[in-house]
């Protein structure tokens, strides 16, 4: 069983639905987490554990995968995980058993592979050497490259909503790309960096587009309805230095380390406000949000937190 873990929450001016409780946890190195149906994929160092989320009070390892190399980055979708793992490149693990996850297909990259995100029959892999790389994956056991697409800086993460593509660069800023399957993506606008360097980003289906500073870990909100030509909205400071965000509608949970968790609403986005905080009981590193449920890597643990009822 999970252990439970009795935490303060900490509550700003702000409606019901902002505030957090702690249902479940369970002891572990936790750094990222990734959540797909029923499971958590939580990752540290290079070791993947695979979490039954079923039931949140009592949240359960059911499998383990270590790779040769640190795990920078990871997804999850339909019973596959991929994993960017620096210079032994992607990694593709079937996990439709989640108690034997086993190595499906591998891909080599020039240079440390550190985010991957997959689509239609394609993964989106960004390394520290040739930049933007597609990768065929109709054949997930013998995945090819089809593409690579460059940026003038270092490639450091990538996000995918349909076929819109975020690629952040140090130091230059993010570059919008359009996916067209197996085949080179054609490049759109380009946001300049605020604050150097960016560290990540989320694309969204409304047309939003968040970028953290690695830095400051200021979140920048920008349009992207039109993709050639990006434009801020506004933008929120933490008070941490997170290095990703989760959102959901509008609100975005932002790990900041040692000062816990932010809950902010960003439905006007000139002037987003804080809703709430969470102080857990460690550095709250990465996050994911799954309907109701907020999953927090707290670097020692994975904690679930449910919006109070």
């Amino acid at each position: 069983m999970g252990r439970l873990l009795g935490v303060a929450l900490a509550v700003w001016p702000a409606s019901a639905s902002a505030q957090l409780v702690l249902v479940g946890s369970l002891d572990g190195p936790a750094e990222t987490v990734v959540v797909s149906g029923n499971h958590a994929y939580v990752g540290a160092g290079a070791e993947l554990r695979i979490i039954d989320v079923s039931d949140p009070t009592s949240p359960t390892q059911v499998g383990a995968f270590t790779v040769p190399d640190r795990i920078y980055g990871f997804a999850a979708a339909e019973g596959r995980v991929y994993l960017a793992c620096g210079l032994r490149g992607l990694l593709i693990l079937d996990t439709s058993d989640p108690s034997r996850p086993r190595l499906l297909g591998t891909h080599e990259t020039p240079g440390q592979a550190v985010s991957v995100a997959p689509g239609d029959d394609v993964a989106l892999v960004v390394n520290l050497m040739t930049g933007l790389e597609v990768v065929d994956l109709s054949d997930p056991s013998a995945p090819t490259l089809v593409a690579t697409r460059d940026t003038p800086g270092y490639q450091r993460d990538v996000a995918l909503a349909g076929t819109l593509a975020a690629v952040i660069d140090q130091p230059s800023g993010v570059y919008l790309f359009r996916v067209n399957g197996p085949r080179a993506p054609t490049a759109l606008g380009h946001h300049p960096a605020t604050d150097v360097p960016a560290r990540s980003a989320s694309v969204t289906t409304d047309d939003r587009l968040y970028v953290v500073y690695d830095r400051t870990g200021l979140v920048e909100i920008l349009d992207i309805a039109d993709p050639d030509a990006p434009r801020l909205l506004g933008s929120y400071r933490p008070r941490g230095r997170p290095q990703q965000i989760a959102v959901s509608g509008a609100t975005i949970y932002i790990p900041n380390g040692q000062a816990g968790v932010e809950v902010v609403n960003v439905s006007n986005p000139r002037a987003p406000s804080l809703r709430g905080t969470y102080d857990t009981p460690g550095a709250a590193r990465g996050i994911a949000v799954a309907g109701s449920r907020v999953f927090v890597a707290d670097s020692t643990a994975l904690l679930v937190l449910e919006h109070a009822r």
